[in-house]
């Protein structure tokens, strides 16, 4: 399909040659290109073909999506003419020092929009320079970009420029009024426009993939399915009578809730940051903004793979409008850990979109062993502006301690429509901590905080073993458990500070004052007064697969506690920051994540060690969670285990041999010779290089002999792929490249 432009932006096509100003250093077509934005953002028809084999095959796996949306200017200094779409003042996603922000996110449509049309014309510019020049651009600044074509590869890919530098344009191409408004005008479109429908889900319509990242989009009459408050709220939006669904990303500090006028220059925050993003809950809403692949959906799960799925960035707060919605319900959480024998005061913001309130009721359960014990309701007042409070009643009964009590809150309005907020909970406890699962235990057993947070020293009788000790920069950290079967909730990260606990793993101690903390959503214990009781040696590693950590509340349960990977496959060796995926059993879509946080593992250490697809006997470390993703932190490098199947060159044993395969790089079609030296089961299998097998060559009882085996080719996409053969319990490896 081609992009709906506006009548405005149509009528304007003026014969205007691709214009881009000498900016970059040098000789344009040596030292840089001269380009424009369209050109940044075409994929080669190839590319979109292997992905569309690949999807209809069943096969499309992310990782095969960052290696096909790509082009050969990717790492290349370009230059371009441009326009600011977006207000970099209102970038929000990264972290500030004395009110600039270390990266600045800002999008642009190319110029030549004016004559050549809008498609594949928008970019992001992420500027990590950490000076906040870009700061002073405002939207409709004309301006001429040298930098670099640096896409952004997390979980999903999607083309942007790492500027090295962006001046006022002098001699601009938008001269008129009636330009500026067509160049700034976004694309009318439909969440069927940019997404295809895979069975029940979501995935991005690869044959206009170009045309769309980094676009200026607006969905008129959207539907909210579901709007998700908190610090950084998540919204998941479908055209009316459509299958196809996106998600809002906040890259816009308007559109999450935790940043205050620090993050920005003196006398520079925002209005829009006075107030918090409260999305509803359902409803219908216009809404526009860029769109980029950034691998995020907004924990909806509804794209495949998971997730391959456009994300839109509203910027300014007008950009989400809500036309027609239910009342909006924002429940305080419980700041105290009220006593057994206390009443407990709730508060919840109930925000009408048309009318007003008629009542607010809050229904509560207290819950002992995952049983409810007693229910009820309470009606909520209004004590000020939106905010209603209303009084949860102790419970009388000697067991209340260590009970959880949850309550939901509804509002309704004037004209019947009503919202329940999610539960919400917290925990009765009066007197000493006695065991980590009193400290971890969530609610529901689900992703969140401890229940036990007060952000002031509790008391504490606990006894736990250290199972690690170690130091990053100038503070000491340890992790303890108190469990030997090793059951879920019994881990916890402890934080020192610069001063050295002299605690070594397997000591035994004794806490008997500690403060809980939520540090990154991570629970940790700080402020510890402890004696040590003994010394021995740790609980061991607890082994599980990678796959049942994909679950977020098993991966919740585990969070602080030593876990072991065993014949794990490298997926990934750098997935940004130092960090790495790999899976057991060569199950791409099993992977997690691995960290470099500690000392013990140097930056560059995953990526100069690590050989994509190659299997290694364990990785092992601590449970942790970071910037949105559940971690493993080895400690230091005895917790990588070696090298089991090899794929830096061919992997020769004395018994078995890969002799080679013809022809290499091959299409549809290659014949693989390989001898054994005795006869016995041979299994000659094909991966790709996330681990996945794709195909089973040989399979069954060979003669110590020279042998000849056709591998069929056809329905593989274009890339990379390793020969497996297994025999006698040795093993040999070779890489067979297909082209097409």
């Amino acid at each position: 399909m081609r992009l709906s432009t506006l009548s405005g932006l149509a009528a304007l096509a003026l014969v205007v040659a691709p214009h881009a100003e000498a900016q970059c250093t040098g000789t344009a077509g040596t030292d840089f290109q001269q380009v424009t934005i369209r050109q940044i953002n075409a994929i080669p028809q190839t590319n979109i073909d292997a992905l569309n084999a690949a999807s209809t095959a069943g096969t499309l796996t992310v990782a095969e999506m960052q290696t096909q949306l790509t082009n050969d200017l990717e790492d290349e200094l370009v230059e371009f003419q441009a326009v600011f779409l977006s207000d970099p003042l209102l970038s929000g996603l990264a972290n500030s020092t004395a009110g600039i922000p270390n990266r600045i996110h800002a999008f642009v449509r190319d110029v030549n929009a004016l004559a050549d049309g809008v498609e594949g014309m928008g970019v992001q510019i992420v500027d990590n320079r950490g000076d906040g020049q870009i700061q002073n651009f405002v939207v409709g600044d004309e301006v001429v970009v040298c930098g670099f074509v640096s896409p952004f590869e997390g979980g999903g890919k999607t083309m942007q420029i790492a500027p090295v530098s962006i001046t006022t344009a002098t001699a601009p191409v938008v001269d008129t009024q009636e330009e500026e408004d067509a160049i700034l005008a976004p694309v009318v479109i439909t969440t069927d426009d940019i997404h295809d429908a895979v069975g029940s889900q979501t995935q991005i319509d690869f044959d206009v993939y170009s045309d769309f990242n980094g676009q200026f989009v607006r969905f008129e009459g959207i539907t909210v399915v579901q709007g998700v408050q908190g610090a950084r709220p998540n919204v998941l939006l479908q055209s009316p009578t459509q299958d196809t669904q996106i998600n809002v990303y906040d890259t816009s500090v308007c559109f999450r809730n935790d940043r205050d006028e620090s993050y920005f220059p003196s006398g520079l925050d925002p209005d829009c940051i006075d107030d918090d993003f409260v999305p509803p809950p359902t409803g219908t809403a216009n809404v526009q903004g860029f769109l980029t692949w950034q691998g995020d959906d907004g924990g909806f799960n509804y794209a495949i793979p998971d997730p391959a799925n456009f994300v839109i960035s509203p910027i300014e707060e007008a950009d989400f409008v809500v036309t027609e919605a239910p009342p909006t319900v924002s429940v305080a959480s419980v700041d105290v850990v009220p006593g057994p024998t206390d009443d407990v005061m709730i508060s919840a913001d109930v925000v009408p979109a048309q009318g007003t309130i008629t009542t607010v009721v809050a229904d509560f359960r207290y819950v002992i062993d995952g049983a409810d014990v007693q229910t009820g309701q309470v009606t909520l007042t209004n004590s000020t502006g939106d905010t209603y409070t209303g009084m949860i009643p102790a419970r009388t009964e000697a067991d209340a301690n260590g009970a959880f009590v949850a309550f939901s809150v509804t509002g309704t309005d004037d004209g019947s429509l009503s919202t329940t907020s999610g539960e919400v909970s917290y925990r009765v406890f009066d007197g000493a901590v006695t065991s980590i699962a009193l400290v971890q235990e969530t609610f529901d057993g689900g992703p969140g905080a401890s229940p036990l947070v007060t952000g002031s020293a509790a008391t504490f009788n606990l006894d736990a073993v250290v199972q690690t000790a170690f130091q990053r920069g100038d503070n000491f950290y340890a992790t303890l458990q108190d469990d030997a079967d090793l059951d879920p909730f019994t881990g916890v990260w402890v934080f020192f500070g610069a001063t050295d606990p002299g605690l070594s793993p397997g000591d035994q101690i004794n806490i008997t004052e500690a403060t809980i903390v939520e540090q990154f959503d991570v629970t940790q214990l700080t402020d510890v007064t402890f004696t040590t009781t003994g010394t021995g040696t740790p609980f061991p590693f607890k082994e599980v697969p990678t796959g049942v950590l994909t679950d977020d509340a098993t991966a919740e349960a585990h969070e602080g506690m030593l876990l072991s990977f065993d014949d794990v496959t490298i997926i990934s060796n750098d997935t940004g920051f130092g960090e790495w995926s790999f899976a057991t059993a060569g199950v791409a879509g099993d992977a997690i994540e691995a960290d470099d946080w500690a000392d013990g593992i140097a930056e560059d250490y995953a990526s100069t060690t690590f050989t994509d697809g190659e299997v290694r006997d364990f990785i092992r470390g601590i449970w942790w969670f970071s910037f949105g993703e559940y971690k493993l932190v080895p400690v230091t490098t005895a917790d990588i285990g070696g090298v089991v199947v090899a794929l830096e060159g061919d992997l020769e044993t004395d018994g078995v041999r890969i002799v080679g395969s013809f022809p290499n790089p091959a299409a549809s079609e290659a014949r693989i010779h390989f001898e054994v030296a005795t006869t016995t089961d041979v299994s000659l299998r094909l991966f790709d290089v996330t681990g996945r097998e794709v195909a089973t060559l040989a399979d069954g009882v060979y003669a110590a002999a020279a042998h000849d085996v056709t591998a069929d080719l056809s329905g593989l996409s274009a890339g990379v792929y390793v020969l497996r053969l297994d025999a006698g319990g040795e093993v040999a490896t070779a890489r067979l490249s297909i082209v097409r």
